[in-house]
């Protein structure tokens, strides 16, 4: 089997993106190769694009490929890694959710080879039946806590393994150093809403407030000790379901400016704060989390209102012109748009491919001191907890003009 440099998008031809479960068939790719192994392991191997498909695809390079937060790649280097998924190699069911994922993947290891990065590529089609023998650089998937712990222990603890989707693989971080959390911790986005409160007041003279409901005492006291390390003191006020913030009088200040971070998830908490924060007088930031623009009850027009801040794992811009870029490349290829797995697929490809093609070997030396890495959909910043966790966090300025801004 020819080991090419470059997997190309080509993978998943037009019209993939739209089959069914049953109608997948591996016959519809050109250039398709495969060699099952134990555990029902493919190896692919795609000629290189050319004609139209190229330029689409070398358009996506281009748009992605420089930034003022990404390090060059200095030279080629090759990179072996697998993506562990459940996408019906042998005729099992596909779900649309891991065929746009693996697509959007497959576009980000044709941009890597644009940027001079050799890459060699690994599928498996992972199920409950248990997991291959694997030797690579690192692995993306499987996709279900319960699957990435099954791995960790199958696995040499030197292996990287990235939890891609699931949330609730975090909780396997602390015992586990060779895993790389990439959807965000449940606290991120409020670590990162203090961080942003926090900017421009360099000798703490605003207000701080925060907002919780009765569930939320890990919050309370996860934003409250950050507060204080910064050398800032805050009222805490409660929220509930039925109406009124308690305490608001109290904790408002008519002379400084007020700060106010949103601490609950529950729909009807946010409502009603928000509601009230929309009728308050005086100087007022708002920050929160996603579910402050995720909630249809929570009106746009008050968010503009009162300036919300909102912090969010992902978000994606169609008005910029990488995203279009990417778009275009996408719906040429497969005729069809990309979904936020999509997206997710490429940016985690991407952002792995990238960083190990720049320390290599010493990769989890190195990694917790990148800045931050923009990309389509998500940011990047991984930040030590046993494992390594995703910080990058995405800001969302509402502004009294009926702007978002993002930052």
């Amino acid at each position: 089997m020819t080991r090419r440099s470059i997997i190309s998008s080509l993978f998943l031809l037009a019209g993939l993106a739209t089959m069914t479960a049953q109608d997948f068939d591996p016959n519809l790719f050109p250039g398709y190769r495969k060699k099952m192994k134990k555990g029902r392991k493919a190896e692919i191997s795609i000629e290189q694009p050319c004609g139209e498909a190229a330029d689409s695809i070398r358009q996506v390079s281009d748009s992605t490929a420089s930034g003022d937060s990404i390090l060059p790649v200095q030279g080629a280097r090759t990179i072996n890694f697998n993506i562990l998924l459940p996408i019906g190699i042998e005729g099992h069911k596909v779900r649309a959710t891991n065929l746009d994922f693996y697509s959007g993947a497959l576009m980000a290891v044709k941009t890597l080879a644009e940027e001079g990065i050799n890459v060699k590529l690994n599928v498996s089609d992972y199920t409950d039946n248990g997991l291959i023998d694997i030797e690579s650089d690192y692995i993306i998937g499987p996709i279900r806590s319960r699957h990435i712990e099954t791995a960790l222990a199958a696995l040499d603890s030197t292996q990287l393994i990235v939890s891609p989707l699931d949330p609730g693989a975090e909780k396997l971080l602390g015992a586990n150093s060779n895993l790389i959390q990439a959807p965000s911790s449940a606290l991120a986005q409020w670590k990162e809403s203090i961080s942003w409160a926090l900017e421009n007041d360099p000798y703490k003279l605003d207000n701080y407030i925060l907002i919780h409901g009765n569930e939320d005492s890990v919050e309370l006291a996860f934003c409250d000790s950050l507060l204080l390390a910064a050398g800032a003191s805050c009222s805490k006020c409660i929220c509930n379901v039925q109406g009124e913030i308690e305490g608001w009088t109290r904790a408002f200040s008519e002379f400084r400016r007020n700060k106010v971070i949103l601490l609950s998830n529950n729909e009807a908490i946010l409502n009603n704060a928000v509601r009230n924060l929309g009728i308050a007088k005086g100087e007022l930031e708002v920050y929160g989390g996603t579910q402050l623009y995720s909630y249809d009850s929570i009106p746009i027009e008050t968010l503009h209102q009162i300036q919300a801040r909102i912090v969010c794992p992902s978000y994606i811009d169609y008005e910029d012109e990488s995203t279009q870029k990417f778009v275009h490349a996408y719906r040429a290829l497969y005729h069809s748009s990309p979904t936020q797995y999509a997206f997710h697929g490429y940016d985690i490809c991407l952002f792995m491919g990238r960083s190990y093609a720049e320390y290599g070997k010493h990769w989890r030396r190195f990694i917790s001191s990148r800045q931050t890495m923009k990309l389509l959909q998500s940011n990047f910043r991984l930040e030590e907890h046993g494992g390594l966790v995703n910080y990058g966090m995405r800001r969302l300025k509402y502004g009294k003009d009926y702007s978002i801004s993002l930052e």
